[in-house]
This record gives C-alpha cells, sequence and structure tokens, in this order.
C-alpha cells in the first residue's frame, strides 16, 4: 500500500471515527436533555415562621448568594446525602435542661470576678 493510499484510509477512518463520536456525543446530549427536562422542579414547599427570623435569614443568604428556595433546595439535597439532619440536634439531659429553667428564670447563677475565681469553681 502506498502511502497515497494510507493517507486517504486514514483519513477515511479519521471521518467515521469523527462522526461516531459526534454521534455518540449527540446521544450524550440528547440524554442529558430528558434527564433535564425530567426533573422539573415541580413540588412546593410551605412553611410559616416567624417574620423576623424570615427576615434575617434572608439577610443572611442573600450574602451568601442565595434565595430562600436555593437554601431549602440544599437542605433537602443534604438531609438526602446524610439521611437525617445535616447537623446535631440533641435534646438536653436532665441537669442541663434545669440548668437552663434556672438561668432563665435567675435563679442559682453564680458570679465571678475573675477567670481564675471561675475556673476553680470549675475545678479547671
Amino acid at each position: 500500500m502506498g502511502k497515497l493510499q494510507q493517507k486517504v484510509l486514514f483519513q477515511k477512518y479519521t471521518t467515521i471515527f469523527t462522526v461516531v463520536i459526534v454521534a455518540h456525543l449527540s446521544y450524550i446530549n440528547i440524554s442529558l436533555t430528558k434527564s433535564i427536562v425530567m426533573s422539573k422542579k415541580t413540588a412546593t414547599v410551605r412553611a410559616r415562621m416567624e417574620p423576623e427570623l424570615k427576615k434575617e435569614t434572608e439577610r443572611i443568604l442573600n450574602q451568601l448568594g442565595l434565595n430562600t428556595t436555593e437554601a431549602i433546595r440544599i437542605f433537602f439535597k443534604q438531609v438526602k446525602l446524610q439521611r437525617g439532619l445535616p447537623f446535631e440536634m440533641k435534646i438536653p439531659n436532665e441537669s442541663t435542661h434545669q440548668a437552663i429553667v434556672d438561668a432563665k428564670a435567675g435563679q442559682k447563677l453564680k458570679e465571678f470576678v475573675t477567670t481564675e475565681e471561675l475556673f476553680e469553681d470549675l475545678d479547671i
């Protein structure tokens, strides 16, 4: 086979290979388009909350470049990925609960003048 025949053959197979790749990429593009169309965001989430909480949260989200819908979507994605809340939540034990009740009522509070006194009282 001469060099000219090899060059023509190479061009022919290169063209066929390119067509196959383009056809394959078109298939991928069509598949992705179908997936995107199938995953339209049509579900609605409604929640009632304190207006001040909503206002302050939206201000913070805006600073992060997010809107409320995006933040809720991120939260839902994380719940799905973590298979639970994406942060730790605990019910306080009885002594912690009682300390919170006492502190809110202004009872059984201790005052310290220096951090050393505080640390000594805590045995630190």
